[in-house]
C-alpha cells in the first residue's frame, strides 16, 4: 500500500512513468525499507580550543560562509558554553577543560586522558580537514599538566 502510494506519487510529480514496476520490490506485507543518508563526502572538524561563549559565537558568526563550502561540521570545544552551538544546530564534540580535569581522581594523566579523547574523536569522524581556530590541538595537549 505505501509502495502504490509512492508509485503515484512519482508519477504525478513527474509526469511520466520513468519509475517501473519492476525496479521496484513488491509490496509484501511486513515489507521493510530503510533509506540511509549518503555519508558526507567533505567533514571538517574545526577546535575551537581555549575560546569563551563570545569569541565562539563571533567565529560561527563570521566563518558561516567558509564552514558552507563542507558537507558537514564538527565543532571541537573544551567549553562547557554550547549555546551558540545549540542555536545553529551545530554538531559538538568537548573536551573537558584542564582545569576540571586536574580535579578527577582518575589513574591516567589528563594529558594521556586528552590524547585519549582526541584520538576517539578523530576514530569516530574520520574528517577529511581538521582546523584549528585559536590554540591548535597538538600545543593545547603539549601544555596540558601531568605529561
Amino acid at each position: 500500500m505505501v509502495l502504490a502510494a509512492f508509485r503515484a506519487l512519482w508519477r504525478r510529480a513527474t509526469g511520466a512513468s520513468e519509475l517501473s514496476d519492476q525496479a521496484l520490490p513488491q509490496d509484501t506485507e511486513g515489507s521493510v525499507y530503510q533509506f540511509i543518508d549518503a555519508p558526507p563526502r567533505s567533514l571538517a572538524l574545526v577546535a575551537l580550543l581555549d575560546k569563551d561563549g563570545a569569541q565562539i559565537e563571533v567565529f560561527l558568526t563570521r566563518a558561516a560562509a567558509q564552514m558552507a563550502r563542507f558537507d558537514r561540521v564538527v565543532y571541537l570545544v573544551n567549553t562547557s558554553d554550547l549555546r551558540p552551538f545549540t542555536r545553529r544546530g551545530a554538531i559538538v564534540e568537548v573536551l573537558v577543560d584542564r582545569q576540571s580535569l586536574a580535579l578527577t581522581h582518575e589513574s591516567r594523566s589528563p594529558a594521556t586522558y586528552l590524547r585519549f579523547r582526541y584520538g576517539f574523536v578523530l576514530q569516530k569522524w574520520r574528517p577529511d580537514w581538521v582546523l584549528s581556530y585559536g590554540t591548535d590541538i597538538d600545543k593545547y595537549l603539549a601544555t596540558t599538566h601531568g605529561e
